[in-house]
């Protein structure tokens, strides 16, 4: 077994780390919202001008991605 030096070890743990965080992100329940501005004179909606959010359904599964319990 080869010996990694410093750099490429916490490297390595980086790159771990981040694939993990990801996965856990794209499991979390959310779903998408699109809202579009509307027109200053007449309230119609400007399609062309949208507005997207994500909306997370289980903020305390996201809390505990980092941390333990949050309400410590």
């Amino acid at each position: 077994m080869q010996s990694m030096n410093n750099a490429k070890l916490l490297e390595t743990i980086g790159k771990y780390t981040i694939h993990k965080y990801l996965e856990k992100i794209i499991n979390t329940p959310m779903h998408k919202v699109t809202l579009c501005t509307s027109f200053p004179y007449t309230g119609a909606a400007n399609i062309s001008d949208t507005v997207t959010f994500l909306i997370i359904d289980d903020l305390k599964k996201l809390e505990s991605l980092n941390c333990g319990e949050s309400a410590n």
